[in-house]
């Protein structure tokens, strides 16, 4: 079994280019017919992401 050094747990880590991208926030687009909806999806997705990479919310 491997053992991590004390700190950041690199399998929670997110790719920030991809989270801030264009492309990941058009896949909101189709999720809901209500564009506010869609917004606020992105918005929760992203934030639970930064929270479990340990960085704080924008």
């Amino acid at each position: 079994m491997e053992v991590q050094r004390y700190g950041r747990d690199k399998s929670t880590l997110i790719n920030h280019t991809y989270i801030n991208s264009g492309t990941y926030k058009r896949k909101f687009d189709l999720i809901a017919n209500d564009k506010e909806l869609s917004r606020l999806l992105y918005k929760v997705a992203k934030q639970m992401l930064e929270h479990r990479s340990s960085v704080p919310a924008s």
